[in-house]
């Protein structure tokens, strides 16, 4: 409790106090509602003398005073100002009597009348006025005990108090005179609320939903309504102490009460109400402001629900006083004053007190918001509905009935004549009896875009999946039925990889990142593992944190809803991830419960296909076994295909989580009879990285295996060692050192390098999406280190990207970076890959070649500046520099578009200067990684902080730029 704000404590306090004042209004209404005072005489000033101007006939001051006496005194006071006299005479109280000194016909008399009590029919403006103010004071009370941090609804919570206390003292207005001494003290603290709610109304206003920078115009228009708010309430400070006195301190302060009461008059009362309007004008402006400035559709929502409420709560007062200026200009209309005029004006202050708080609690507390137009739809259904409608034609009847018990001499004309609202009614809700089907469709059709037959759509589809046989087909299907039955913005299709937790994108149904994937560790998936359906994002009672990183990851991928994909032994294998639905309408438990019957259905096509696929494999293997170790005897590799744990052949089941065991590679697991492998921690096209305990020398490493497709490629192998012994001779604390290399039984190459306990530069990337300018420095400082040793020594990479670059903390602090993977096993002929029609080799990775790569053109160590020029602009910014949504345009924008960093100053150009020379799309207009090394460095140190953003006006690319060829 102590770590509440300090708002949560003083929302206690105001809340406390406020409350007591309820019940103590609550008292005042049941002991005056319906009595006043019966004084039975009025004055009147002639002259700058008092005197009485009528009398009541019967009254208890019949016969006690008689008219055109002068008043001399009164309650022992000379007479003074109009408002004190008056003040002074009601003030006395029921049973008293007023004490005066009069002058009739000459003659000085001492009199005293009585003041009694007069019984009065209710008046129901009160329950009106209090039921409006209680609304008030329970919505305040709950948004500011619920958010209490948060200053916009700081400001929400301070106006509606303010308000509930204000209307709660006009609800007291009636029994003024009648009350206690308690009573008045009461209403004169709760009127000291007025007028405040305008200023923090627009305070309120100028932060929802969301503060947005404004300009000095903004500025000085808060101020000035700020400013003019606080002077109007200084100006009636005092009158609302003058309503807490009783009639001996107004006589004892009338002096300084006289001095101080006319500032409020000083200035036209015309003005304070154009204040209002202007508040008003000022709260509508600034919220389409807000409106403007947040694209945010859920934003948008909470912003329409509130002007549309206050529209509604304020167009019954609008349409009150249209109806007084309509009768001060015609003749016709309300005329100010009347009862009714009253009346219907506290109706209209109880109605928007009401109607704007209900409004502004659905915009502030609903997590989910259904757009006004969906209200309006389901409104008009309800109203359509087979039960209203018979309760609407049923009652009219039942109050005819009424009518003729009570009355039996009533006529049939008189019946249906005097009663033929009841009648219409009951007619109409007769017809929309009869016709609510056609009612329905006809609103659908007028009003909103035609509903496609939803639940019909989806179970089609869940038989569909049922004979498909590809993973691909499926979520291509998936997506394509579920955007036409629920037209969402968005449809995402994850699946869990292969051999090891990570999820990666089956399918999108838009535009988005060609590499999005989910970590297996990420605290996403325990959510969905322990749901038991489908998850609103953000997750609200998980009991599970995600991390900033997660969560700014979720809010880019733009999904609302996550329907967890749950196979045998409560698995989770896919997640389906839905954005907003078009109609902005939420997902209905229909929805939700068809949804997780079509993931169920792909949970069970995903397993079936993986089962058939991994015994393809395991087949496939084995021929090959048998066809390189002519049936040799050997320990077969074993891996657990959740947490790539390596077994011994014997092995059926892992022993760290029990899943069955596959075979993966045609090796045994003791590669030369040295290198125990011990678990999977990397796979490429090419290759597979194991850490593996060295036997001979007890330490461990790391053994990188050709994987099955190039086995028995005797170029690949070839080239595989070429590249070995060239990486073997470097040694440089940046380029992970090479221990042993060797050949396979199995017509295999192996490799063993140092073992890197850390992570890549990609899955930092994927942690941070960018990389702050200092760290960037410090790590591409180390990277073009190692980078230039390796050109020296005649190595070029090839293959430089973030999954390439080893991030290993220190012992006594700070990263070392390791380069890895020099050109080992990136080899693939460009026949097999056709559709580039490129001549020659293709060596490297999409998105990271240089155009020479690209082209298939000779390369050199000046192909990895480039790489690196891509890599700082990508840790920089948060995306790569190149883009397409096709490989052909991923290409053109490689091989034509000029990088350039978002931004503006010295230090941006500086770096862009740079990038631009080591993006260069002549190689001979590149510098060498020495050459360029300081300069980089110092120019990233130097730039700010970069915003990551999209070109303006591109698609994000939709290729997988990461994949090697």
């Amino acid at each position: 409790m102590s770590r509440k704000p300090a708002f949560f404590w003083w929302v206690l306090v105001f809340g406390t106090g406020l409350l007591i004042c309820f019940a103590g209004a609550g008292v005042e209404y049941w002991r005056h509602t319906r009595e006043a005072k019966d004084l039975g005489w009025w004055e009147e000033s002639r002259n700058g003398s008092w005197y009485v101007g009528s009398i009541v006939r019967g009254s208890s001051a019949d016969g006690v005073l008689a008219v055109g006496d002068r008043i001399i005194t009164h309650e022992g006071q000379q007479p003074g100002p109009g408002w004190l006299v008056t003040r002074v005479i009601l003030m006395v109280p029921i049973g008293g009597s007023v004490h005066f000194t009069i002058e009739r016909n000459g003659r000085r008399m001492e009199v005293a009348v009585p003041v009694r009590r007069v019984r009065i029919p209710m008046d129901w403006g009160i329950p009106i006025l209090a039921t409006g103010s209680l609304v008030c004071f329970i919505f305040a009370v709950v948004i500011g005990l619920l958010k209490p941090a948060d200053r916009t609804i700081q400001f929400g919570c301070f106006t509606y108090l303010a308000l509930a206390a204000l209307q709660l003292a006009k609800s007291l207005d009636s029994m003024y005179w009648v009350m206690d001494g308690w009573g008045r003290v009461m209403m004169g603290l709760l009127a000291l609320s007025d007028p405040l709610p305008a200023a923090t109304g627009y305070l309120f206003a100028a932060r929802f939903p969301r503060k947005v920078p404004g300009g000095r115009w903004w500025k000085a228009i808060g101020m000035f309504i700020c400013i003019a708010t606080f002077a109007e309430w200084l100006a009636l400070t005092p009158y609302r102490v003058m309503w807490m006195m009783d009639g001996t301190h107004l006589v004892s302060n009338a002096r300084w009460l006289v001095a101080v009461l006319p500032f409020y008059t000083l200035v036209p009362e015309f003005f304070y109400k154009l204040l209002r309007l202007l508040a008003f004008v000022a709260i509508g402006a600034v919220l389409i402001r807000n409106y403007r400035a947040l694209p945010n559709p859920d934003l948008r929502r909470r912003i329409r629900w509130l002007v549309g409420g206050m529209v509604a709560a304020l167009a019954p007062g609008a349409a009150v006083y249209l109806a007084v200026a309509s009768f001060l200009v015609t003749g016709f209309g309300v005329a100010p004053g009347t009862p009714g005029f009253e009346r219907a004006e506290q109706v209209a202050t109880a109605f928007l007190a009401i109607v704007s708080s209900g409004a502004l609690a659905y915009g502030v507390l609903q997590h989910r918001l259904l757009d006004i137009h969906v209200v309006v739809r389901r409104s008009i259904q309800y109203l359509l509905a087979k039960r209203v409608l018979q309760a609407a034609l049923l009652l009219p009847v039942l109050a005819l009935v009424i009518r003729v018990v009570v009355n039996p001499q009533v006529t049939v004309r008189g019946l249906v004549f005097d009663s033929y609202h009841s009648l219409g009614v009951a007619a109409a809700a007769g017809l929309g009896l009869a016709y609510r089907r056609s009612l329905l469709v006809l609103v659908d059709r007028r009003f909103f875009r035609e509903e496609y037959n939803q639940e019909r759509i989806l179970r089609t589809l869940i038989e569909e999946i049922k004979d498909s046989d590809s993973i691909s087909d499926v979520s291509r299907l998936v997506s394509e039925e579920v955007e036409a039955a629920l037209h969402p913005q968005r449809v995402l299709v994850f699946y869990r990889r292969e051999s090891h937790g990570d999820f990666t994108l089956g399918h999108s149904s838009g535009g988005t990142e060609p590499e999005l994937r989910i970590s297996g560790g990420s605290a996403v998936l325990r959510i969905l593992e322990d749901s038991a359906g489908p998850c609103d994002l953000p997750f609200s009672d998980s009991g599970v944190d995600l991390s900033s990183a997660e969560r700014e990851y979720l809010e880019r991928l733009e999904v609302c809803l996550l329907v967890p994909m749950t196979g045998s032994e409560r698995r989770l294998v896919g997640i389906l991830m839905l954005g907003d639905k078009r109609s902005e309408s939420p997902y209905t438990q229909t929805d939700r419960e068809l949804l997780q019957a079509i993931a169920a259905q792909i949970a069970v096509v995903y397993e079936n296909i993986s089962l058939r696929e991994s015994a393809r494999r395991e087949a496939q293997i084995k021929r090959n076994v048998l066809a390189h170790l002519d049936g040799g005897d050997i320990n077969l590799l074993k891996e657990c295909p959740r947490c790539g744990a390596c077994h011994d052949r014997a092995a059926e089941r892992c022993a760290v989580d029990g899943a069955e065991l596959t075979l993966t590679l045609p090796v045994d697991r003791t590669i030369d009879g040295v290198y125990r492998l011990d678990r999977r921690i990397g796979s490429g096209a090419m290759g597979a990285v194991y850490a593996a305990t060295d036997l001979r020398l007890s330490r461990k490493v790391a053994v990188k295996l050709m994987v099955g497709s190039l086995f028995g490629n005797r170029a690949a192998l070839r080239r595989f060692e070429r590249e070995a012994r060239a990486a073997a001779r470097l040694s440089h604390p940046n380029i992970v050192a090479i221990h042993d290399f060797g050949a396979l039984a199995s017509e295999g190459a192996y490799l063993v390098m140092e073992l890197i306990e850390g992570r890549t530069l990609r899955a930092e990337l994927r942690a941070c999406a960018r990389l702050a300018p200092d760290v960037a420095s410090a790590t591409f400082d180390q990277l073009l280190e190692g980078l230039s040793a390796a050109h020296m020594a005649g190595v070029v990479h090839r293959d430089l990207k973030p999954e390439n670059l080893i991030l290993a903390r220190l012992t006594g602090g700070g990263e070392l970076v390791k380069i890895l993977d020099f050109g080992l096993a990136k080899i693939t002929e460009v026949a097999e890959y056709n559709s580039l029609t490129l001549p020659g080799a293709v060596v490297g990775t999409l998105g990271y070649m240089s155009p020479e790569q690209l082209l298939g053109q000779e390369v050199d160590d000046r192909t990895d500046t480039f790489a690196v020029g891509v890599m700082s602009f990508e840790c920089l910014t948060g995306r790569r520099p190149f883009a397409g949504a096709t490989l052909q345009e991923l290409l053109q924008s490689t091989l034509h578009q000029r990088a350039q960093i978002p931004g503006e100053g010295v230090e941006v150009e500086r770096l862009n200067a740079v990038l631009a020379r080591c993006l260069a799309k002549e190689r001979a207009e590149r510098p060498h990684a020495a050459e360029v090394r300081e300069e980089l460095v110092d120019a990233m140190r130097q730039c700010p902080a970069v915003a990551s953003s999209a070109p303006a006006g591109k698609e994000v690319s939709t290729v997988d730029a990461t994949r090697s060829f």
